[in-house]
């Protein structure tokens, strides 16, 4: 392998932090919606950011096989 190739290979999917950001901070606001519409503060919040967190790890996960699969 090229030492190229190894760079691109671990390089290959820039969007990552993009998309993790984004993600916790949809979920945190759907939470806080919750909360504002049910009243159970902080628990929608935090509910969210959790859901926020393994959305994060299933995106890592999926870039993790993607590298493998090359």
């Amino acid at each position: 392998m090229k030492p190229n190739d190894k760079k691109k290979k671990y390089f290959a999917d820039p969007s990552l932090g993009w998309v993790m950001g984004v993600a916790m901070l949809t979920f945190a606001f759907l939470g806080y919606l919750a909360d504002e519409k049910w009243g159970r503060r902080p628990w929608g919040v935090i509910g969210g950011i959790v859901l926020g967190l393994v959305y994060c790890v299933y995106e890592v996960w999926k870039s993790i096989k993607k590298i493998d699969e090359s």
